[in-house]
């Protein structure tokens, strides 16, 4: 049933045109929507092009390869996700607490966390509240944290955020990161079996028979030392094992 509802402006929308708008600009394109919401698409078309001609401006950007929210399409997206969320939660809401929890929760993940967490969290979801559907969201913490922010996941596993403000973060797992080189970083002073910080090791410029080998290899360290900075993460250290097989 579409309830209905006339803003300040005069303007008349109702739930189901702001579920269809929500799903166009999730699934980025209307052919994709449509399928999902099995509506035909010429009609899903007409409901947006209604929705843009109430409140005079464009909504989606038109593209052989799809649609994009305008601005003022991100800002009709933050207010349709915030209101079809809280009327989602009504029925639950007056019947109380002891009904289960159902619903569709965006959960984002990098994509290296995402191969090993994602099946299992679905499963035992699955397991524990068949109503849930967990929708895995992959791309890098940056990107993650900042739809985590703006409302566009639910909840997220990310490395370390630099400003966690507005966040409530809970500490999941820690990883131990070892670097694997040429021989020259053998050069590297320290003792064995201690770490060393990737950035000293990066920074190393005694050379040998594979000098540009080595060059290379700083650079690239170097740029994931940048990288580990950029995210928030500690600088990553160096494992120095006395045996263990040689990289060719």
């Amino acid at each position: 049933m579409a309830t209905r509802g006339r803003s300040l402006a005069g303007t008349v929308m109702d739930l189901r045109q702001l579920r269809y708008f929500s799903s166009v600009v999730e699934l980025g394109s209307f052919s994709r929507a449509a399928k999902h919401l099995r509506v035909a698409q010429p009609a899903l078309s007409q409901h947006v092009r209604h929705m843009e001609d109430e409140l005079g401006v464009a909504l989606l950007h038109r593209t052989a390869h799809g649609v994009l929210p305008t601005e003022a399409g991100e800002r009709l997206l933050r207010h349709a996700k915030t209101i079809l969320a809280e009327f989602a939660e009504i029925a639950d809401s007056v019947r109380g607490q002891n009904i289960a929890p159902r619903g569709d929760v965006r959960f984002g993940l990098p994509g290296t966390v995402s191969e090993i967490l994602a099946v299992p969290l679905i499963e035992e979801a699955r397991a524990r509240y068949p109503g849930v559907r967990i929708r895995i969201v992959e791309a890098m913490s940056g990107y993650i944290l900042e739809w985590l922010r703006r409302g566009d996941v639910d909840l997220a596993i990310i490395y370390r955020a630099s400003d966690p403000a507005g966040l409530v973060a809970h500490h999941g797992l820690s990883e131990e990161i070892c670097l694997f080189g040429l021989p020259s970083i053998g050069r590297v002073p320290v003792a064995a079996g201690g770490d060393v910080p990737l950035a000293q090791a990066a920074a190393d410029r005694r050379g040998g028979r594979r000098k540009r080998r080595d060059a290379a290899w700083r650079r690239r360290a170097r740029r994931f030392v940048r990288h580990c900075r950029r995210h928030g993460r500690a600088g990553p250290t160096v494992s120095r094992r006395r045996r263990g097989p040689a990289l060719p």
